[in-house]
């Protein structure tokens, strides 16, 4: 009778344990998911803004400049190119497993 309340007392105890590694794991990997999925926003986010920035700032040097049309262009093309690094990050996003519950403004 001991014995078997000392088996199922052991075979319980690995319960918890395989319980406690599988939680464990389960919140690393929402963790660092998470960590990759708002580390990847917040960059693409800064590295558009800076660009728009950039871009309005050439523009308004080329307007007081007189070479307004050109500055334009430059513009439209930084945007452009700021849409697809976007993209491209969505891309890659989704290719590291992550799935975008998030969307970037």
């Amino acid at each position: 009778m001991k014995e078997s309340v000392k088996e199922s007392e052991k075979e319980s105890g690995e319960g918890v344990r395989e319980g406690v590694r599988e939680g464990v794991r389960e919140g690393v990997n929402e963790g660092v998911r998470e960590g990759v999925r708002e580390g990847v926003n917040e960059g693409v986010r800064e590295g558009v803004n800076e660009g728009v920035r950039e871009g309005v700032d050439q523009q308004k040097r080329q307007t007081m400049d007189g070479t307004e049309d050109e500055g334009r262009l430059k513009t439209r093309n930084l945007q452009k190119a700021a849409e697809r690094c976007l993209s491209d990050a969505e891309s890659s996003y989704g290719a590291c497993g992550c799935s975008s519950s998030s969307q970037t403004q």
